[in-house]
């Protein structure tokens, strides 16, 4: 890996970390679901743990991505397609620019955040991702990362069983 051209392994080594930053921040946010569901109704400390946690999950996730569609000049969604990672981009510039959703009105009413937790998923007023479908994308990414780091030379990461 280090025989790689500085701007590439860049590249890499940031992919590489935001990945490991998803993942961990998932197994996070999985704990702190967990504890929230196993909370009484007034304790929301654990909800505010979750959702931070997914919030940065997400923004891991999305900008690891990024890393890549710079690096190999494809495009991940086509703009209004509706897919999995197009969604995923919205939630993540809903949770990033809040302030801005927030100013503009483009909450519901009911909601107090520009991202909030489901039984399902994770949801905006623009988008829905379900728990499922960032787990795959989780396994995805973390595949593409040790298929990468193999052809590399490079030894793949240890990905836990109980994501």
């Amino acid at each position: 890996i280090t025989s790689l051209p500085a701007k590439r392994r860049a590249y890499l080594f940031n992919f590489m970390r935001r990945t490991e930053g998803a993942f961990s921040t998932y197994r996070d946010a999985r704990i702190a679901l967990i504890e929230y569901v196993e909370s009484p109704r007034n304790v929301v400390s654990p909800y505010f743990k979750a959702l931070l946690s997914f919030e940065l999950c997400i923004a891991q996730l999305y900008q690891g991505c990024e890393l890549l569609m710079t690096a190999s000049g494809e495009k991940l969604f086509k703009r209004n397609d509706g897919s999995v990672a197009e969604r995923l981009y919205t939630l993540y510039i809903d949770s990033k620019h809040s302030e801005q959703m927030i100013a503009g009105g483009k909450l519901p009413t009911e909601a107090t955040a520009p991202i909030w937790m489901t039984n399902q998923g994770l949801e905006s007023s623009r988008a829905a991702l379900s728990f499922v479908e960032l787990l795959e994308l989780l396994l995805d990414i973390g595949r593409f990362a040790d298929r990468l780091l193999s052809t590399l030379g490079g030894k793949p990461a240890d990905t836990p069983a109980n994501v």
